[in-house]
């Protein structure tokens, strides 16, 4: 096991495990909260200093656990990124969220959030990409609505909505890839003359214009970000909505996206 892998590990053990604890060990107390809250904290940047480390002292590609993430520069930066921007959201939200009744709800999803858009920035198999998605859309849909007050809960519910259609579709993208390619990897390279694979890239296309609020697929992004509260909108800008296919992938279906 080479230090690249190690520290994704350690990474995904604290993000794991941190936001696992905050619902079991929380009472309601106001001091335990503030505990909690900077066990949060210290676990986004000790997260921020892995990647970092990642980034200056690891192999400038390298693949690992059978394949299925690439550790890149690219990667490493996307990761940067998601990770100074919890940090950020943490601090800021930190005075907002107390009066809060779902306060330690809200830290532990934040940090699951966090661990979907690590794993989505490193994905090259097409189950890591569709599993890491799901993980940081469901924390994302349950955010959106965590005040529960009518304007969050209208706001979240057309969020979880367009994320379900958005999601469908691209699941749809990836069943013509997969049975074009023949293989879940999207490194490996492409035959000679694939039938359906540029079926598959439009189901791809408008599935991310869905999530990055693309034109002409933008109409649900005004009443979204403009009824839910600005905390649970921030976190979804943390994660990127789709920032990883913002520009084309790496291996041979990314060449392919770009001619």
């Amino acid at each position: 096991m080479n230090f690249q892998e190690l520290s994704l590990l350690v990474q995904s053990l604290i993000l794991v495990v941190i936001p696992l604890s905050i619902i079991y060990i929380y009472d309601g107390s106001e001091r335990r909260f503030g505990w909690l809250f900077y066990s949060s904290l210290a676990a986004a940047l000790v997260s921020f200093l892995l990647t970092m480390a990642q980034l200056i002292y690891g192999v400038s590609t390298v693949e690992i656990f059978s394949g299925t993430l690439e550790l890149n520069t690219s990667g490493y930066i996307l990761s940067l990124a998601a990770e100074l921007s919890t940090l950020v959201v943490l601090i800021g939200s930190q005075n907002q969220v107390r009066s809060w009744s779902a306060r330690s709800s809200f830290i532990s999803l934040v940090l699951l959030t966090l661990l979907g858009v690590i794993y989505l920035s490193f994905a090259s198999n097409v189950l890591v990409v569709v599993t890491s998605w799901a993980l940081a859309s469901a924390a994302t849909y349950a955010i959106s609505m965590i005040v529960k007050d009518p304007k969050s809960v209208d706001g979240g519910i057309k969020y979880l909505i367009m994320g379900i259609v958005s999601s469908s579709i691209m699941i749809f993208g990836f069943a013509f890839l997969v049975s074009t390619t023949g293989t879940l990897s999207l490194l490996d390279p492409l035959p000679s003359s694939p039938p359906f694979l540029e079926l598959a890239l439009i189901f791809l296309v408008v599935a991310f214009s869905f999530k990055i609020g693309a034109f002409p697929f933008h109409a649900w992004l005004p009443d979204v970000y403009t009824e839910e509260r600005q905390d649970s909108s921030l976190i979804r800008l943390k994660r990127g909505e789709g920032h990883r296919y913002c520009s084309p992938p790496a291996g041979p279906i990314g060449s392919t996206v770009a001619r």
